[in-house]
Formats: C-alpha cells, sequence, structure tokens
C-alpha cells in the first residue's frame, strides 16, 4: 500500500461482535486495494475489539484500528477523519457492508471526474437476507447542488455512508461530524459537504449495504419526545446551512414541522399516560 492511498475507509463501532467481521471483510476484499481501513471502536464491552484487533494482525499493510473510551458516532468517525491519509473519505456503519467492487467503481469515477463529492445508491437488507441481484449500475452524472438537496430531502434518504468526499476540501472547510447531535448528523454533515463541494457526482449503482435491525442507532428504543427534539435541532441547523434557495428552505421548513407536531403529539401522550396510568390487568 503507498504512503497516500486513495480511499481512507472509516469504521466507527460500538458493540458490534455479531457484524464487525462481515463488515471488515467486505473491505479487505475489495478488487481494488488502494485504501487504508481505519477502524474506531468506541469502547465497546463486548468481543467487537478483540475482532477488531485480529483483523489488523491479518491485514497489517491496511487495517488500522484506534481504540477509544465511548464518546458516540460522530466522535468516533471525527477521530477516523483527523486520522486518514487517502484523497477520498468513505464511511461504512460497523453493522453494513460494501458491494464487492464498490471501490473499483469508485476510483474509476474518480479519477476520471474529480468530483469533491461524489454519492452513490445504497440497498436496505435485513439480518440474514440473502443478497439477490443488485439493479444495474446507471451512469454517473454531474449534478447542481440544488437538485442534489432536494432529491435527498424528497426522497428521505440522506446517509452519510454512500458518498465519497475529498478529503483536502473536507479539511480546508473544517467539515467534521457534529458531536453534540445523535440523530440527524448524518444528514447535517452530508448536506455541509455539499454546501462547500464545487462539483458534485451522483452515480447511480448500489454500492453499499444497509443493515435494518432492530437496536441499531437509528432504531434504538427511547424517549420519541427527547428524540424528536434531537431531531429538531439537527434540522434547524440544517436550515442554516442550506440557505439561499426559497425552493429548498421551503421543504426543510416542512420537515422541520413535521418535528415539531411529533414532539406536540409525544408530550401529549406522556400527559396523558402520567394522568391516567394504565392499571394491571386492564383495571
Amino acid at each position: 500500500m503507498s504512503c497516500f492511498p486513495l480511499f481512507s475507509v472509516i469504521v466507527p463501532v460500538f458493540n458490534l461482535e455479531r457484524y464487525i467481521g462481515g463488515t471488515l471483510s467486505s473491505i479487505v476484499s475489495q478488487t481494488c486495494q488502494d485504501l487504508e481501513l481505519i477502524v474506531v471502536d468506541d469502547g465497546s464491552t463486548d468481543g467487537t475489539l478483540k475482532i477488531c484487533q485480529g483483523v489488523a494482525r491479518t491485514y497489517p499493510q491496511v487495517v488500522r484500528v484506534i481504540s477509544q473510551q465511548n464518546h458516540g458516532v460522530s466522535h468516533a468517525r471525527n477521530t477516523g477523519i483527523k486520522a486518514s491519509s487517502g484523497k477520498y473519505l468513505i464511511f461504512v456503519d460497523g453493522d453494513d457492508s460494501l458491494v464487492p467492487d464498490t471501490l473499483e467503481k469508485l476510483k474509476l469515477q474518480l479519477n476520471k471526474r474529480e468530483p469533491d463529492v461524489l454519492y452513490f445508491d445504497f440497498r436496505r437488507v435485513t439480518a440474514g437476507e440473502k443478497f439477490g441481484p443488485k439493479k444495474e449500475d446507471g451512469i454517473p452524472v454531474q449534478i447542481s447542488e440544488k437538485d442534489c438537496v432536494l432529491s435527498k430531502l424528497l426522497d428521505r434518504t440522506i446517509p452519510a455512508v454512500a458518498a465519497c468526499y475529498r478529503r483536502d476540501m473536507m479539511g480546508k472547510n473544517d467539515i467534521l461530524f457534529d458531536e453534540s447531535l445523535c440523530y440527524t448528523e448524518d444528514a447535517l454533515f452530508f448536506f455541509t459537504a455539499v454546501r462547500m463541494a464545487h462539483k458534485l457526482v451522483y452515480y447511480p449503482a448500489e454500492l453499499y449495504y444497509y443493515l435494518q435491525r432492530q437496536g441499531s442507532a437509528t432504531h434504538s428504543a427511547g424517549g420519541e419526545v427527547w428524540k424528536a427534539g434531537v431531531e429538531l435541532r439537527g434540522w434547524r441547523k440544517i436550515k442554516a446551512v442550506l440557505t439561499g434557495d426559497r425552493q429548498v428552505t421551503a421543504v426543510v421548513q416542512r420537515r422541520i414541522r413535521e418535528v415539531q407536531m411529533r414532539i406536540v403529539f409525544g408530550w401529549m401522550c406522556e400527559m396523558k399516560n402520567k394522568i391516567f396510568p394504565k392499571r394491571k390487568n386492564g383495571v
């Protein structure tokens, strides 16, 4: 591996011993090996760290494991960013995986088009699902900031994964994950990068498997009002980033109103349960 690889693949992980082996295997077995793999263990208390260290011993020229106290996924990703040296950053969650030729296909497009941000499609999968044939790859297209933002806002798929970010552009604009957010941090990061990018490319190809499971960060149980409150702060920050276009602002404001309604509804339900608590045996 060269001193400065094309890709820095950053994997934050916390208590994912059941999944992390498959995730790392999908990365180290890529048909394109022009990469460094930075795994940031965020204070796991199960066997996750041991598995990661085992992979690092097998692939010492490619894999680097950083162990830190638990600070959350945004802090873990930022740790990976600061430790990276690749030309482009890619984020993979610790229970997701890449298609075997993801990096090879991305390398071809990055060398050809040299974008600041290249984003692509992903497929939602469930645990144990057998991956069937994915849809045929489309033709990459350069896209305007407005069209990119509107398409992502309207189809409601805004993960920071399933994208490549030019590292020097991100560093020049001090773009990191907001560590005060545990929801909507992906969307804020993505839209901030899009706003700062001079050249955007959309590649209509399913190159990432996004695992849907109970217990993941985006599906874990918790106070609905509290979660909606965090989302509201995130969307207000997104609105501040995406200023300047009335159509975009209107769509963001609609998302803000939806979250506000969830807060009101959730608060009313909580008050009802306090005033009229459920009794045993339905009495």
